[in-house]
């Protein structure tokens, strides 16, 4: 056998003896390690839905507290509204006298961090308003940022009414006049004071019923933009709110306005002025 004969026989066996290698060795490895990724890809991807299943039911948990805080302040400011929406006047220093001291408990509104998921659902297009949609988050801190402030011209008002007291005398059934020739200089500044809370606490209010209540009927549309409900029902629910009662419907009717050109009188501003002092944009 030449050389050329002997190595290219030496090849060839040693090819045969690879293949062996690989048919003994190798083949019955490849079902296990294919069967080893699939198992890992399956456990990975369950895993990653688990977490997010999990994330997305704290998400709605964490919304539907947010939920019960809005209603709890809109009770409160329907039950403030209650007090006054149907007796009071146009007569701003009549108004004054007709609202008593707000003492109603007020509960806090917080965790307005936890419903940034919202955004994911937010179909606003450029140009249009922040409030068309309740998947906007600017609009729910313009809400929440409002009832603070309300709270505090709330307890702001209940001071100067206290002080306002003895410029104030009850008649015989029990209604409190005021003798406007009586009042010396501070009497009228304080006055001036107590007329400025007092519209401004009315609008707000009626503002934010107005506001809460669409929060309160459109969040749920809300959530249901930003998350997969159909993988969470089966494991938590969402608070639903339905506003059927006639009397809270009947608080979102805007309370009678004040008589602008006394107003502007009494303030010292012009009457364009005065109606723009307490217009909050709900209206």
């Amino acid at each position: 056998m030449s050389p050329d004969t002997k190595a290219l026989v030496d090849a060839i066996d040693s090819l045969r003896q690879s293949s062996s290698l690989i048919k003994s060795y190798v083949w019955p490895l490849i079902p296990a390690v294919i069967t080893s990724a699939i198992g890992f890809y399956i456990a990975s991807y369950n895993f990653k839905s688990q977490e997010k299943i999990r994330a997305d039911v704290k998400k709605i948990e964490n919304a539907n507290k947010f939920v019960v805080q809005i209603d709890s302040a809109f009770q409160s400011l329907i039950s403030v509204k209650s007090s006054y929406m149907n007796r009071i006047d146009d007569d701003p220093i009549s108004r004054v006298l007709s609202i008593a001291e707000i003492t109603n408990q007020f509960s806090d509104i917080n965790g307005v961090e936890e419903l940034v998921f919202l955004a994911r659902g937010n179909k606003s297009r450029d140009g249009q308003p922040y409030y068309v949609s309740w998947n906007n988050i600017p609009r729910i801190n313009a809400m929440v940022g409002n009832y603070k402030y309300l709270l505090q011209r709330i307890e702001a008002r209940n001071i100067l009414r206290r002080e306002f007291e003895i410029y104030a005398k009850l008649n015989e059934t029990g209604q409190a006049v005021l003798n406007l020739g009586a009042l010396e200089p501070i009497g009228w500044s304080l006055l001036k004071r107590l007329v400025n809370s007092n519209e401004c606490i009315i609008a707000l209010i009626d503002g934010l019923i107005l506001e809460f209540n669409s929060f309160l009927c459109g969040i749920t549309k809300a959530i249901e933009a930003s998350i997969e409900m159909r993988k969470v029902k089966h494991i938590v629910m969402l608070v639903v709110f339905k506003n059927n009662i006639p009397f809270v419907q009947g608080t979102l009717q805007p309370t009678l306005r004040p008589d602008y050109d006394k107003l502007s009188k009494l303030l010292d501003v012009d009457i364009t002025y005065a109606k723009e002092m307490f217009d909050t944009g709900y209206y």
